[in-house]
């Protein structure tokens, strides 16, 4: 027998998920196996934040965090996650996940966003991020 480890928060999520479906009388959702790959939301953009899938407080050595979660809209290409943080002198801006377009290209990938979100996705600022994807010689 295998042992798979899992953060607390998603022992805690999940037990609270099984409760409330309990109460309700609603039969459990059939779900992936522990360690399988998480499937795309339909628009193929993940709607993680920065607490997504990591351990709250973190082991070990560790880097200064926000104290609320912040939005980290991912997309996933060629077996990897790709989320994008804008940081500058005066503060730090996510992308607004209502206003990424994920296009497929001849190359790759190509994420457009034309609005940034900061304070948690509490305020809203002007600006763009195009990234494109592409593999070549083994490397993406």
């Amino acid at each position: 027998m295998t042992q798979t480890k899992i953060s607390r928060r998603e022992l805690l999520k999940g037990a609270a998920g099984a409760s409330c479906l309990a109460l309700a009388g609603i039969p459990a959702p059939a779900e992936a196996p522990l360690g399988a790959a998480p499937s795309p939301h339909p628009s193929r953009i993940l709607p993680l934040t920065s607490t997504s899938e990591v351990f709250i407080p973190p082991r070990g050595a560790s880097f200064m965090k926000f104290s609320y979660d912040f939005p980290e809209p991912a997309v996933e290409w060629a077996g990897l996650r790709f989320s994008f943080r804008l940081h500058t002198f005066e503060n730090t801006y996510g992308l607004d996940p209502e206003s990424i377009e994920v296009v497929d290209t001849p190359q790759g990938l190509e994420l457009n966003c034309t609005q940034l979100v900061w304070a948690g996705a509490q305020m809203k600022a002007p600006g763009s991020l195009r990234a494109r994807f592409g593999q070549g010689g083994g490397a993406v």
